[in-house]
């Protein structure tokens, strides 16, 4: 079911009501003409990849400080000055390292895939490594590569050029990208692919695609694999509702969002009987991870649909937050649209977020914050930034430049990371050519929820991150911790979702920017235990403060 909101501008025309946009800072000072901006985050840091024209050169700057400062732009390719191909999804940052894979012609006309990595906050680089393709280098076609890490995993999707049209392999490696495995095919080789996605859930690799098999048009398919693509679950399962060549899934627009146990694949089709050259916005949900999945619902029929965007994040265990965001043309001309659930895909409620015009809606998900980055306004274009820090409920829409922009916004992408901290990029040519620019808000400040806190490596044998952010910089931090359950317990410090007995951690001074690190070491022995972990920011004014809680399996 869906439910649509109408448009109060009066909220969403309204600066965000908590946290501050950051200053929009240049990234690529000194460089050249710079092309396809992509963004990631995770915890503290946030890498920004671009392409300088003319070099062919590929360049990464990161911010170690969630968003505040920037390195200076670091070359991170060998620089042969080959044509290459980069996109957002080229990018992954997971647990401290950046990875980036690409298509690259150094050795000839058709394209191979390269892949480096960046393991302390993108000061230094690997050196490039071409990724097994089943060819030697320069004979087929890299149509298309994905990424997608976890842990100290790292899996890279390419479409390559075989008999009988594309097809999709999966190459992973477990050490950071130091060594690799084998080769693995995804698709049955029944029909050419035209376009793909890939996440990465705990020890799951989840990837759809779509292919012609049965018939001149593309359906839409499903494989999941718990051990790096050796063995498939679910193996070249159709998820479409329309059936076997009924019906035409848009090539581009196929995006899978996971979280926890929860799948979520939204897609674009032509597909009567509204009208078979409208593209209507679709999305199915899997609460199992991938074994089942449950009705194909569509969202939006009736116009035509574009350059949508799926995003699913969790808040805790047993909970979890959709998005879907597109544009479409209902209203006459282009506009930004975002649909959330809160309920597994069951009901959703739709939201019109821009006025005058907007394209290429991107959204992201975490706890409960969905922000929508888009282009909008019109020409010039501005980097638009849409916040919801309540399920969707109420929105917010600010303009990533903060009104100093000069020039016309393209190519606008964003990235948030678990403490609600949103980063933008984009093109804008305000000297003259296209320059790379870096934005976007904090919404980790005492808002709804409180201060934010993350986890990050909590696996046996790893060292985990523990980050508190948002808090006051005068404030100190006291994290606690239970191996006996969920909770609710009564403290001094209010109801915490932990059972006792719960152990103390020592108390944290806050840094200048209210946030604290703690890095565990968890015993390799300790594979299996269940913890529950919340924290608690301690005001100087003698005011206390809850963070959200974690339900973790080492």
């Amino acid at each position: 079911m869906l439910r649509i909101l109408p448009l109060f501008l009066s909220l969403l025309l309204a600066s965000s009501l908590f946290g501050q946009m950051r200053p929009p800072v240049q990234l690529d000072a000194g460089l050249g003409i710079s092309k396809y901006p992509a963004v990631a985050s995770e915890g503290y840091l946030t890498a920004v990849v671009w392409i300088e024209d003319g070099t062919n050169n590929l360049y990464c700057s990161a911010s170690s400080d969630n968003g505040n400062t920037w390195s200076t732009a670091t070359q991170i390719d060998d620089g042969t000055g080959s044509p290459k191909w980069i996109y957002e999804y080229n990018l992954a940052v997971h647990e401290g390292s950046i990875y980036f894979a690409w298509r690259d012609q150094r050795n000839g006309t058709k394209e191979d895939t390269y892949f480096t990595v960046s393991n302390d906050d993108g000061l230094t680089w690997s050196a490039d490594m071409r990724l097994d393709d089943g060819s030697a280098p320069g004979a087929t076609d890299i149509d298309s590569v994905k990424i997608a890490a976890e842990g100290s995993s790292v899996y890279v999707l390419q479409r390559i050029d075989v008999t009988g049209g594309e097809g999709l392999f999966l190459i992973g490696s477990n050490d950071r990208g130091a060594t690799w495995g084998p080769l693995t095919r995804v698709d049955n080789g029944g029909g050419d692919v035209d376009y793909e996605a890939i996440s990465v859930t705990q020890t799951t690799v989840h990837v759809v695609w779509c292919d012609n098999r049965n018939s001149s048009d593309d359906d839409l398919f499903y494989s999941g694999s718990h051990d790096g693509g050796a063995t498939w679950m679910m193996n070249n399962v159709q998820l479409d509702g329309s059936g076997p060549g009924v019906g035409d899934i848009e090539g581009p627009e196929i995006h899978l969002a996971t979280t926890e146990a929860y799948v979520m694949v939204a897609w674009l089709e032509d597909e009567l009987p509204t009208s078979a050259s409208d593209e209507e916005v679709h999305v199915i949900v899997s609460m199992d991870g991938g074994h089942n999945f449950g009705a194909d619902n569509t969202l939006m029929t009736g116009a035509d649909a574009d350059n949508h965007f799926a995003s699913a994040g969790a808040h805790t265990v047993g909970e979890a937050l959709f998005a879907v965001a597109w544009e479409d043309n209902r209203t006459g001309s282009d506009e930004a649209y975002v649909a959330v659930s809160t309920d597994f895909g069951a009901t959703w409620i739709e939201t019109l977020l821009s006025s005058g015009s907007a394209g290429y809606p991107i959204v992201r998900t975490n706890g409960h914050v969905v922000s929508v980055a888009f282009g909008g306004g019109g020409f010039p274009e501005n980097p638009m930034l849409a916040t919801s820090e309540d399920n969707g409920a109420t929105w917010a829409v600010d303009d990533m430049a903060m009104s100093t922009q000069a020039g016309d916004a393209d190519y606008v992408e964003m990235s948030l990371q678990e403490a609600g901290n949103v980063t933008g990029a984009w093109l804008s040519d305000d000297t003259g050519i296209n320059q790379i620019y870096a934005g976007g808000i904090d919404l980790g400040g005492p808002g709804p929820g409180g201060p934010n806190y993350t986890i990050t490596g909590m696996t046996a044998g790893n060292t985990a991150t523990l980050l508190i952010d948002g808090c006051e910089p005068t404030s100190n931090v006291l994290i606690g911790y239970s191996l006996a359950g969920p909770g609710p317990t009564s403290t001094p410090y209010g109801m915490v979702d932990m059972s006792m007995p719960i152990k103390k951690m020592p108390i944290m001074a806050c840094d200048a920017n209210g946030s604290v690190v703690h890095l565990v070491s968890i015993p390799p022995s300790a594979g299996g235990v269940n913890v529950w972990t919340q924290a608690a920011e301690l005001q100087a004014s003698g005011t206390v403060i809850l963070t959200n809680s974690h339900a973790e399996t080492l």
